[in-house]
């Protein structure tokens, strides 16, 4: 596991804490590859390291919302994201939450989407 990767899973298990066992495992191998995906969405002048701490947040949510939609289990109580709360519901309405709100961390960052910025 990479140092960016364990960063990811830490910063993940603090947003869910009350995964399973199980699901940990399952967790590392999602951060591993939300880590891959996302470095390869970003923009050629933009380096991991230009964008660290939304890279690792948006990384682990990314990851999360994975997890939310193909485990069974994962019908987290309850995930906090700053000050956006998602409480218990349906796996997909979680992960879809999830994910765009990666989205909207990463948009200045990534060669897709839409950022809107102040002049």
């Amino acid at each position: 596991m990479t140092e960016t990767t364990q960063l990811i899973y830490t910063h993940a298990l603090e947003l869910a804490p009350d995964i399973s066992n199980r699901e940990e495992e399952l967790l590392k191998e999602l951060c591993f590859a939300a880590e891959v995906s996302l470095q390869r969405k970003l923009r050629r002048n933009i380096l991991m390291k230009d964008c660290h701490n939304q890279f690792v947040a948006a990384a682990s949510m990314y990851a999360l919302a994975a997890l939310s939609e193909i485990s069974e289990e994962s019908q987290f109580a309850q995930v906090a994201v700053g000050d956006l709360t998602i409480r218990k519901t349906d796996g997909t309405v979680a992960a879809n939450c999830l994910r765009k709100q990666a989205d909207m961390l990463m948009a200045p960052y990534v060669k897709s989407g839409v950022a809107f910025m102040g002049v």
